[in-house]
């Protein structure tokens, strides 16, 4: 066994995966035990970040972890600056900017990728600060889901073009509101409830009183 996670999942982790740290393995060899990792990763992806780190030695595994979860890329501080890694560290999940290194992680094109990630709550990273004023990124989490308005700042919250185009832009699969986060004076906006009733989420409940009794929107909704 290589450790006791492996010992006590003897059965679904081969022993032999192991030798991906051995830099001395033959082409065909590691071909063959990089297959075996993807079909465990493809099976279970959060157990990039549970294997032992030392299986993710070199670029071709570590690349497997990052595109199976990429939030894997935390243990991986070897690639943490290399393109290839973090770029597709970021198309399966946005959070994984936070650990980018820090020298690379306001590189505009991995902000925007990372943004536009519609899994994971990229504009709550505490290192996505500096963005949720900015109308232009915060339009790319949007898009990915307009739930994001969550994380944006005040101004945006507060700003109509942004609230309708985040309406617009939530998910049917997301359970929570877009409108619940729009500033009070939004949640009252006549225009902005209706363009959520027409999107089809009809969240009247987290409209402003005065709406939920509004005709119009009783009309629009029935």
């Amino acid at each position: 066994y290589t450790d006791e996670y492996n010992k006590k999942h003897f059965e679904i982790i081969p022993y032999d995966i192991a030798l991906l740290h051995c830099k001395s393995t033959d082409n065909k060899t590691r071909e063959t035990l990089l297959d075996i990792l993807k079909a465990i990763l493809d099976e279970t992806p959060n157990i990039a970040s549970e294997l032992p780190a030392f299986i993710f030695n070199q670029k071709d595994a570590a690349l497997l972890a990052v595109s199976a979860f990429g939030t894997s890329l935390k243990r991986f501080k070897k690639f943490d600056s290399d393109d290839d890694v973090i770029r597709t560290a970021l198309k399966n999940n946005g959070e994984a900017i936070q650990y980018v290194n820090s020298e690379l992680r306001d590189n505009e094109e991995y902000v925007k990728s990372a943004l536009s990630s519609e899994f994971g709550n990229t504009l709550k990273m505490r290192c996505m600060i500096p963005y949720r004023d900015n109308k232009e990124f915060v339009k790319i989490a949007l898009e990915a889901n307009g739930c994001n308005i969550k994380w944006a700042s005040e101004r945006l919250k507060d700003d109509f073009d942004t609230a309708a185009f985040a309406v617009r832009h939530q998910k049917n699969w997301y359970p929570n509101s877009t409108v619940k986060n729009l500033s009070s004076r939004l949640r009252d906006s006549l225009e902005i409830a209706l363009i959520d009733i027409k999107e089809g989420h009809a969240c009247v409940e987290d409209y402003s009183y005065r709406l939920r009794n509004n005709d119009e929107i009783g009309r629009a909704h029935v």
